[in-house]
């Protein structure tokens, strides 16, 4: 399964790797990580419920 991250903010998953599953991993500071989405360049966040979406 992989993680996708659409222009739009939309976050899903595929069964199949493509250009909306390549993922840029860095460290932001010690014990946290960033990760943004390479064909997108939004980044991964997560609201207060728990919901996963983009922003730029």
């Amino acid at each position: 399964f992989h993680l996708q991250i659409h222009p739009d903010g939309k976050v899903n998953g595929s069964h199949e790797a493509n250009h909306l599953s390549i993922l840029e991993i860095f460290a932001v500071s010690q014990g946290i990580v960033g990760i943004r989405g390479v064909f997108s360049n939004t980044f991964l966040a997560m609201s207060k419920k728990g919901k996963l979406h983009a922003t730029p």
